[in-house]
């Protein structure tokens, strides 16, 4: 790698130097500016084109086919629909709606194991598998793994080609990289995949997972290398051909790529790999809590350096964060001595771990330090049930803000689900709450370290506050100032 790093370098200053001596010296030389440069690209250019031919060996193309069964009882539930229906169309239809999906894949081992993404083969009745020399396959799916979006299958082969997991902890930006993948699938004809090359762009990027599934994009690869539908579950590699992280998604207002393309890191895989090949269940450690990264006020508020500690937002309940006393407002600085800069350092710390490992976490409470040791649990298949609560009754300003109970009529206002704390219902513009971030349809869940279940919870509160103080909603905490 660093022999490659080495040779692109040079290339590069040789090229800058070319170009600013050709623009210089181009009043006295006749002919092509770039006469005399053909040499200086050949050793970067001969690396991807050896990569190219090598990899695109072990890289797959995935079609699937889902089945999904006509739910009969849509027309027979309502009487008169069913007689509409069969009056003008005949018997009521009871039949399956097939949906072919396409993706990518990477083999890893020669006796055809392949690695791709979740959400590649999720729910898949038949996966179709082509190799870059033409030949099909039928695959079964040895493990998969919702969180991290992995998946292994395999085929019934043997001696196939193989790709090499790399290691991306020391990977930088602006390194070059090149994905490999089948965009668009079988849409464009030909069983080679397609090769793209570019730099990664930035590093440890999250992206919203939207649906109800328990999926975890956290610290990401982001890379301008072009990725497209279809990508999906392809390699991205460095230029030793060695894999550092599996393509999953682009961000694009367009369907179509436009720079922004995130792949999984290889670390990540190496964390499962093992327990995906041989089916096994994977396991996350948990400690029951949500947290927030501070902003330079609540660094303020809560005396802390920059780039130190997470805010506990939430504690779910019977939580290994819970029996160990872990409150809302208490802020975690290092777990087992490792700094806590941000939550995708805890999130990462914690779910490396197994179930049942003990760590000993340094938390900041009511201004002082303290050691809490706790026993991590196993994280549950659905957080979202939690936490239900009782409403509360109206309340007048505060600091440009009004809040009420949360009453059916607001719940169904606002898409609300939770019914404990209060909701804002007004901000006055300029106000010192529209100043800290407060918003319509906000939620309030504390004041301080109090938490509110309601108005009066909420009045009782606020009746001795003076100067900056704490708030937090669901969207996190926030510090509400005099003026």
């Amino acid at each position: 790698m660093n022999n490659t790093k080495t040779k692109a370098g040079k290339f590069l200053k040789s090229l800058t130097a070319a170009a600013l001596f050709s623009f210089l010296t181009s009043g006295a030389h006749a002919g092509p500016v770039t006469d005399g440069l053909e040499h200086y690209s050949s050793d970067l250019e001969n690396q991807t084109i050896k990569i190219a031919e090598t990899l695109g060996r072990t890289v797959v193309s995935i079609s699937t086919v889902v089945t999904r069964r006509i739910r009969q009882d849509i027309f027979t539930k309502d009487e008169m629909m069913r007689r509409f229906f069969e009056e003008f169309f005949g018997e009521i239809p009871e039949g399956e709606v097939k949906k072919r999906g396409l993706g990518s894949g990477v083999i890893i081992d020669e006796d055809g194991y392949i690695l791709t993404n979740e959400h590649v083969v999720a729910g898949a009745d038949k996966i179709s598998i082509k190799l870059y020399d033409g030949r099909e396959y039928e695959a079964e799916v040895k493990g998969t793994d919702v969180r991290s979006d992995l998946a292994v299958i395999k085929i019934n082969a043997e001696n196939l080609p193989t790709a090499e997991l790399g290691d991306a902890t020391d990977i930088r930006i602006g390194q070059w990289v090149m994905a490999v993948g089948n965009p668009l699938g079988y849409a464009i004809e030909g069983a080679e995949p397609t090769v793209t090359v570019g730099v990664i762009s930035a590093l440890r990027r999250n992206l919203p997972v939207r649906g109800k599934r328990d999926r975890s994009y956290t610290s990401l690869i982001q890379t301008d290398a072009a990725i497209n539908p279809g990508n999906s579950g392809g390699p991205l590699v460095d230029l030793n051909g060695k894999v550092i992280g599996i393509n999953v998604s682009i961000l694009t207002t367009t369907g179509g790529f436009q720079g922004l393309g995130f792949a999984i890191s290889v670390e990540r895989v190496k964390q499962v790999i093992e327990r995906l090949m041989t089916g096994k269940e994977i396991f996350y450690g948990w400690l029951g809590v949500s947290v927030q990264d501070p902003d330079k006020d609540l660094r303020e508020y809560f005396g802390l350096e920059r780039k130190e500690g997470v805010i506990i937002l939430r504690v779910f309940p019977d939580s290994p964060a819970e029996k160990a006393g872990l409150e809302v407002g208490d802020v975690i600085l290092r777990v087992d001595g490792e700094k806590m800069e941000d939550s995708i350092d805890l999130v990462e710390n914690i779910s490396s771990r197994e179930p049942g490992t003990a760590v000993e976490m340094t938390v900041k409470k009511d201004g002082e330090k303290k050691n809490v040791r706790l026993m991590l649990g196993k994280r549950p298949g659905d957080l979202a049930k939690t936490g239900r609560q009782k409403a509360g009754k109206k309340q007048p300003e505060f600091r440009g803000m009004t809040v009420s109970g949360i009453t059916p009529a607001l719940k169904k206002d606002y898409g609300l689900t939770e019914e404990e704390g209060v909701v804002v219902t007004e901000v006055e513009p300029g106000s010192p709450a529209e100043k800290a971030g407060i918003r319509e349809s906000d939620i309030i869940t504390h004041v301080g370290r109090k938490r509110i279940a309601g108005v009066d919870d909420f009045r009782k509160a606020v009746k001795r506050v003076r100067g900056a103080f704490l708030i937090k909603t669901l969207r996190g905490f926030t510090v509400i100032k005099e003026k």
